[in-house]
């Protein structure tokens, strides 16, 4: 498995630093470290803070081997186009919160970009760094079996046995022209969930999961879908949320809308999310 780790200046690496001593022993190839420098003569600079970085992960895990890479150029495009030409399995980056005028989180400009238009699975750390021990992968939109797909086949490296993976299916509600307050109406859309969940869920997604040969527990919640993964993900002591998001070139333009974005906006732990289309 090919590792792509990008990171910007020390400060802000901290937690992507920590996110690849606990990730690269899983994998038998040495991850690459890449530094963009904006102009050419930054890059002395871009050198010295790779070798510290380089130190600090070695500090922590001193069996690990780093590819140090510098490049020139746009940030999101320089890290896209280096997992493009190295055939990287999974980009790790990090992520500057910022917030509009109206008190909204929302990612950083250069994250938002490589999630946008990356060409494999990116893991964004972010929240607390803790050993994984439990995933929460969300199984909430039409397009996500194929996400449980990509998972199983190609970033089977990334889940070891021990872990305990939790799939998760938000059923939205949904306008039945009945007042919900009535019990039989209520006792009516239940059982209709609860049919739909059941061949969403365990017949399918399960299935998919199953194929890494590690415990899947599958698990039901009503509402709004990123509402409720960020708050399954808040109540269940997870340390990685596992999400999909829609292929296609308008993702970075309706942000406000893209259940992805809302989930990696507000998550409190790390969050891998890929666009299987793209696979």
């Amino acid at each position: 498995m090919r590792i792509l780790v990008a990171i910007a200046g020390l400060t802000h690496s901290q937690l992507v630093l920590k996110m690849i001593a606990q990730i690269a022993p899983l994998t038998s190839e040495p991850p690459a470290l890449l530094q963009v420098a904006s102009r050419p003569e930054e890059e002395s600079a871009v050198r010295v803070i790779l070798e510290r970085a380089v130190a600090l992960v070695t500090s922590e895990a001193p069996q690990l081997q780093l590819r140090p890479l510098i490049r020139v150029g746009p940030a999101a495009q320089e890290i896209v186009q280096e997992a493009v030409e190295g055939y990287y399995d999974l980009i790790v980056v990090g992520d500057r919160e910022q917030s509009d005028v109206m008190g909204h989180i929302s990612l950083g400009s250069t994250t938002e970009q490589v999630v946008d238009m990356a060409p494999c699975p990116v893991l964004i750390a972010r929240g607390r760094i803790t050993p994984f021990r439990h995933i929460l992968v969300s199984n909430s939109d039409t397009h996500n079996l194929p996400l449980l797909n990509c998972l199983a086949a190609q970033l089977s490296d990334l889940f070891r046995p021990a872990w305990d993976i939790t799939l998760l299916h938000v059923l939205g509600y949904v306008d039945t022209g009945v007042d919900r307050s009535d019990d039989d109406a209520a006792a009516a859309v239940e059982e209709a969930a609860q049919e739909l969940a059941r061949e969403v869920v365990f017949n399918r997604g399960v299935q998919v999961l199953e194929r890494l040969s590690r415990p899947v527990y599958p698990k039901v919640r009503h509402g709004l879908v990123a509402e409720e993964v960020v708050a399954e993900s808040r109540s269940g002591d997870y340390q990685l949320v596992v999400i999909g998001t829609q292929c296609g070139d308008h993702w970075r333009h309706t942000l406000l809308d893209d259940l992805a974005h809302q989930i990696i906006a507000r998550a409190e732990c790390p969050v891998l999310v890929a666009c299987p289309g793209r696979a």
